[in-house]
């Protein structure tokens, strides 16, 4: 899993938030485009600042288990169901939870809280639900609160190499 270990901030001079995504992207050779928006703090908000259907955009959920951290990413709109992600994992990681703010903020100081891009250095999402796959791009957050970037389903799926399945809450 990325980021198994907590570190206490990134090194002088690293790259952080939008730039150290740009930085990561760019070195794969996927291109994105920066949406600015306003501040924002949910997905949905970010959706909805930058004119997009909340459908189309991704939220990155942090996960902590046992054996460290792991990434869910579902549509804006939807909320991630911890039984299904469970069911997913399968044997052996059914102790998974989502992650504090806390432990968000020490183990990807690159990135604001809140903000956690798809993909980066120490980011692969190893779940992805299957409503984001239907749309040719998709909004994810910048890794701060006042950018978004717009990227090719097929480039995250490339980068990422997630399971892809219905993770999401289904509403009665």
């Amino acid at each position: 899993m990325a980021g198994d270990e907590l570190s206490t901030g990134p090194a002088r001079g690293e790259a952080t938030g939008l730039e150290a995504l740009l930085n990561y992207l760019g070195e794969r050779g996927v291109e994105c485009t920066v949406v600015p928006h306003a501040q924002t703090f949910t997905a949905r908000g970010e959706a909805a600042e930058a004119a997009f259907d909340p459908g189309c955009a991704a939220k990155t959920v942090v996960l902590v288990g046992d054996d460290g951290f792991t990434f869910a990413v579902v549509p804006a709109s939807e909320r991630v169901d911890m039984r299904k992600v469970r069911d997913l994992l399968g044997a052996g990681r059914h102790h998974v939870r989502m992650a504090t703010e806390a432990e968000i903020a020490d183990g990807f100081p690159r990135y604001e809280v809140g903000a956690i891009p798809p993909v980066g250095s120490d980011i692969a999402p190893e779940m992805m639900d299957e409503r984001l796959t239907r749309h040719e791009r998709i909004l994810c957050s910048g890794g701060d609160h006042e950018h978004a970037v717009l990227i090719e389903m097929k480039d995250l799926m490339a980068l990422a190499r997630p399971q892809v399945a219905d993770i999401c809450e289904t509403l009665a």
